[in-house]
């Protein structure tokens, strides 16, 4: 009997010590989420914040004129709690946004080869270039040409971005594109057929005998594969010298750049990363084994990122002369994190420095030799002589 009882008191004492315990989380957590909003700005996940959402919404709800759509204010809440850190390079991308964004760093998307911009004036759609061999260039549209009617669409009230995602929409099929274009009285009807595209990131020429030119426009996927081709094209030409013009540049992958300066740079760091812990990594090549050309490489106020990158690690290790005006300043690097849902968040999370230990961001680099751009309304390329000049 005893022993019963004394069970019996354990098991509540038991139970009240539990629920003690309980009741004690539930006040640290309520604690936490209240305390601050009584001293200092609310968190985004307090109940304060919470209790403001849902006033908007009921106000949204009740005096809105127009149509609201829940997922897009869902996605642009998101949007806000990234944007709300201050940085520029950090966001939120939904699955659909983030899988257009890898494709424009792979250097491929679908399309028909079409950049195209909304006219201020008019609204019409105008299309500014046309990449060369693609599916529109082989249809025969042309920059200038003002989209009338796409795959049985009227244009006409289309956002630039709604007649991109038409286009996607018939990737595979062969529609026709209606357009009107200067010095046509009527209206021009081709047949293209959407599908992937590869971007042109690389191109090449030959301003002077035995100086090659490489201009890099940004940095993707398939700009080693293009670099490669378009070196070895230049090589065939007879290049003996090589000018490097990343002026124009924004960056794009870290690593396609790296990739690059392997080929350019001896054994050794490229670049190297330090997050906020003070951790580092090592951008390492293993040294290019033929590249014996005098080099120039060519800067700008927008050269940035991942051109400043191969920038940097070529003027710290000597191998080319860098000529034009300092570079734009982008010294960090972003990391994305996948989400459940398929959505992703960009966060900048390390700082990048040059070989020799050069903190570019906010500084960019400083040629070797400085030189501005023509002014406006003058004609020529001063940096550009500047460089052959340095070859010559």
């Amino acid at each position: 009997m005893d022993n019963r009882t004394t069970k019996s008191e354990k098991v509540r004492w038991f139970i009240g010590g539990a629920a003690v315990a309980i009741l004690a989380a539930a006040l640290l957590y309520f604690a936490y989420m209240l305390i601050p909003d009584w001293f200092g700005p609310s968190k985004p996940d307090s109940i304060r914040a919470f209790k403001k959402t849902k006033q908007i919404e009921r106000v949204i709800d009740r005096y809105y004129l127009g149509e609201k759509d829940d997922r897009t204010q869902t996605d642009m809440m998101y949007t806000g709690l990234i944007a709300g850190l201050g940085d520029p390079y950090s966001r939120y991308y939904t699955e659909e946004q983030y899988r257009e964004l890898k494709n424009q760093r792979a250097g491929e998307y679908t399309g028909i080869g079409i950049t195209i911009a909304q006219q201020a004036s008019d609204g019409s759609i105008v299309i500014m270039e046309v990449q060369a061999d693609s599916p529109a260039d082989q249809a025969g549209l042309k920059a200038e040409d003002v989209l009338i009617n796409l795959a049985d669409r009227d244009v006409e009230g289309m956002t630039a971005s709604q007649v991109v995602d038409l286009i996607r929409e018939n990737e595979g099929k062969e529609i026709q594109v209606t357009i009107a274009r200067k010095g046509e009285k009527d209206p021009v009807t081709v047949n293209v057929t959407p599908g992937k595209v590869e971007s042109v990131t690389v191109t090449g020429e030959m301003p002077d005998d035995g100086i090659g030119m490489i201009h890099i426009s940004r940095f993707a996927g398939v700009t080693k594969e293009q670099y490669s081709q378009v070196f070895q094209e230049l090589k065939k030409q007879g290049m003996k010298k090589m000018i490097l013009d990343l002026r124009g540049n924004g960056g794009g992958l870290v690593e396609s750049a790296c990739s690059i300066a392997e080929t350019i740079l001896p054994e050794g760091v490229i670049v190297y990363e330090e997050d906020r812990g003070g951790n580092r990594r090592d951008h390492n090549g293993k040294g290019a084994e033929d590249f014996d050309l005098p080099l120039v490489v060519l800067v700008d106020g927008n050269t940035a990122s991942a051109a400043e990158i191969l920038t940097g690690a070529i003027q710290d290790y000597g191998i080319g002369t860098v000529i034009g005006t300092k570079t734009f300043g982008k010294g960090i690097v972003q990391n994305v994190f996948h989400l459940g849902d398929g959505s992703v968040i960009q966060l900048t999370v390390t700082h990048y420095y040059t070989p020799k230990g050069n903190d570019i961001h906010e500084k960019g680099i400083t040629p070797d030799v400085i030189v501005e751009a023509a002014a406006e309304g003058e004609t020529g390329d001063p940096q550009l002589e500047a460089a052959l000049k340095a070859l010559q």
